[in-house]
């Protein structure tokens, strides 16, 4: 929850309460932070969004890049893991 609360706060533009934009984003950094600082495999987080990876930009991929966090797409993240489809 601290962190949380921390991200909310550092980023206050980011969550826009009365359009609903953006409500599950500090949660999804906050897991990815607590998963990232609490696992014993030390297992790769990644979090993983269509966002513009723009950094200017207050998105997702920035946050998690300001907490160093990897974020990519989901084609990234299929390469990423090495999987491949085949058309049939």
């Amino acid at each position: 929850p601290v962190k949380l609360k921390e991200i909310v706060n550092r980023y206050s533009g980011w969550v826009n309460v009365n359009s609903g934009k953006n409500l599950a984003d500090p949660y999804i950094v906050a897991l990815a932070i607590y998963k990232k600082t609490n696992t014993l495999l030390q297992d790769e987080v990644i979090v993983v969004t269509e966002e513009s990876p723009d950094l200017k930009k207050l998105r997702l991929p920035k946050v998690c890049n300001d907490y160093n966090i990897r974020s990519m797409n989901l084609l990234g993240l299929f390469r990423n893991e090495g999987w491949t489809f085949v058309k049939r």
